[in-house]
């Protein structure tokens, strides 16, 4: 089941609407409800398939308390526990029997659930998914299951040298940036999530609020019927009364040095990794500088860059080299992997 992933990157970016003079296609729908969610209802030539993503305005970048490293990544699994309505088991189940197959991931800057279905089914997987997002409801046990899952998670990332060189990158990078920590989270943190229900609660009310949501609808659908189906689905999410503000990120300061960081891989023989990073501005919508590092990265690390085709094919120095695009909301990296 191929259905386009689509997502505007003024939302990447942390707008709640598309830029002002924003050419969008006549047949797309963006509507933002009373209570703050954004919809987006796209047609894609996809008959019979439908993609809905609820995209949070949540990542690694927020979690600045002590201890809470690896809350959101920890979050995104507590999000498939149901509500007292439609518990977890019960919830599976009638995803299965409405033949949806559903995912999600958590990166710096924003956590993203994905289900993709039969048209069909559209209403009924909105409905389901709304109940989630406004009645979780988290218990002790589940949160210590969940919490187990996450680090054995984090234990089989330990035989990746990959995972290892893009940690230490960031860790030599940042100083004070919430960047520089792992997405998964640092062990110890994650070792006191077992115990972390009230966490979770108050985790939950700050963040999964519908003014940080971004609905995407796309694939074989009429967007009014879709709107209007959210106003109904969604329409009654409202944020907790007591929910704590997020708190204030650090800003990292200017770096006045090059800096650099060589680690030992002790497991076993292992080919030699080396990564590089660029600082760069935070991903800004229609700016010509964001654009240009975008195109950058393709240039370096696409399928047919030169410097991808020099290393790997032409004089077989490297397996591989990988540059992901820089669009990170805050000041990043722009990164070579080799």
């Amino acid at each position: 089941m191929v259905v386009p992933l689509l997502v505007p990157m003024w939302f990447l970016a942390g707008a709640s609407a598309a830029p002002e003079g924003a050419v969008l296609p006549a047949d797309m729908r963006i509507e933002r409800l009373d209570n703050g969610l954004t919809v987006v209802a796209a047609p894609a030539p996809t008959p019979g398939l439908v993609a809905v993503q609820t995209w949070m305005d949540v990542g690694a970048r927020d979690e600045v308390e002590a201890g809470m490293t690896g809350f959101a990544h920890f979050f995104e699994h507590l999000m498939f526990h149901g509500s007292e309505s439609l518990p977890r088991e019960a919830r599976e189940k009638r995803l299965l029997e409405l033949a949806v197959d559903e995912n999600a991931w958590t990166d710096e800057d924003r956590t993203v659930y994905i289900a993709r279905a039969p048209s069909a089914s559209l209403r009924e997987l909105l409905a389901v998914e709304a109940d989630r997002f406004q009645a979780l409801a988290l218990t002790a046990a589940g949160v210590r299951r969940e919490a187990g899952a996450v680090y054995g998670e984090f234990r089989k990332g330990l035989a990746s040298p990959d995972r290892r060189i893009h940690e230490l990158l960031r860790r030599t990078a940042f100083v004070v940036s919430t960047y520089g920590h792992p997405v998964i989270g640092l062990e110890s943190d994650i070792a006191g999530m077992p115990e972390g229900l009230d966490r979770a609660v108050a985790f939950h009310r700050t963040y999964y609020r519908p003014e940080r949501a971004l609905l995407v609808v796309t694939g074989d659908i009429d967007p009014s019927a879709v709107v209007n189906a959210v106003h109904t689905t969604h329409g009654g999410w409202v944020g907790h009364p007591e929910a704590a503000d997020a708190p204030e990120r650090p800003r990292e300061p200017p770096q006045t040095a090059p800096r650099d960081a060589t680690e030992s891989w002790e497991a076993g023989p292992v080919n030699p990794r080396i990564a590089v990073g660029w600082r760069v501005p935070a991903f800004v919508p229609g700016d010509r500088d964001s654009a240009a590092l975008v195109l950058m990265s393709e240039l370096l690390g696409g399928a047919s860059a030169s410097l991808r085709r020099r290393l790997v094919e032409d004089e077989a120095l490297a397996w591989s080299v990988w540059v992901p695009e820089p669009r990170s909301r805050s000041a990043g990296l722009l990164e070579v992997h080799v």
